[in-house]
């Protein structure tokens, strides 16, 4: 069973609206968001505080890039295709256009309205390629986890939009015992990919013990945490997560061009 959680690593809240601060109030420099007066150093700083505010709703997008309110079509792919944006992300936005590499990466855009007839819900065929739910088996010495369906932001370019932030959940212990002893029933594969949604946006003890539970297969050499968590929210530090030399933990993850005041990102 999934271990129970103290409070201070419970999941965030999701619905996140009813705890935002309100970002009318948001100092601007040459049209660029800072932190909010509003908000202590300390909450800004908490990964919790970040996930519990993400931008996910269209008002409160408007609100955040000063607009009276966002275009038809952007509120449409909103609806289609689930938004959340750390206050973090979103106070990198230097122009509240698609020429801005994080707006582009992060606010819905008209043309994920528009599917063309080689477009698939399921690009990479990975649902093809799932011998039990949640694993993905595609290459003979490698598989795919996936434990979350949340991400601190969700990536316009995302190839599981079909998965990631529709229904935000987490693997449940029947679904991780079940991925454990396929891993262990194929010692040919030796490369794990630990995926989602985003693995950090996991309470840490509930992480560890995914790991742990890795860790405990003789046949795995290497654990890839995949995740954009220390670009969105580097508030989420990992601390602990290697100590355990016998199989390779690593972090893999993929930044966008990020402006040069982002320095909690190095």
């Amino acid at each position: 069973m999934m271990p129970k959680l103290s409070a201070e690593e419970e999941p965030p809240l999701l619905s996140g609206e009813g705890n935002s601060t309100a970002n009318e109030d948001l100092p601007r420099e040459n049209g660029t968001c800072t932190i909010p007066h509003s908000v202590p150093a300390g909450s800004w700083l908490d990964w919790r505080w970040q996930m519990r505010n993400r931008i996910r709703s269209p008002s409160r997008l408007a609100s955040w890039l000063g607009w009276c309110r966002v275009p038809e079509d952007m509120e449409q792919a909103i609806a289609r295709f689930p938004m959340a944006i750390t206050p973090y992300y979103a106070s990198l936005i230097e122009r509240a256009d698609a020429s801005d590499p994080i707006f582009a990466m992060a606010v819905p855009q008209a043309a994920e309205l528009h599917d063309p007839p080689y477009l698939r819900d399921d690009p990479l065929a990975e649902d093809h390629f799932m011998p039990v739910p949640n694993l993905v088996h595609r290459y003979p010495d490698r598989a795919l986890l996936l434990v979350t369906s949340t991400c601190a932001t969700y990536c316009r370019h995302c190839t599981r939009k079909r998965i990631a932030g529709q229904r935000e959940s987490t693997l449940s212990a029947k679904g991780l015992q079940r991925a454990l002893e396929y891993l262990k029933q194929h010692p040919e594969i030796h490369d794990v990919i630990v995926s989602g949604g985003d693995p950090l946006t996991l309470p840490t003890n509930v992480l560890e013990q995914v790991l742990r539970a890795l860790r405990e297969i003789p046949s795995l050499d290497i654990i890839r945490i995949g995740s954009r968590v220390p670009v969105t929210m580097p508030m989420r530090t990992v601390i602990s997560w290697t100590r355990e030399r016998r199989t390779a933990v690593k972090v893999s993850t993929q930044r966008s061009s990020l402006p040069k005041r982002a320095p909690a990102t190095e």
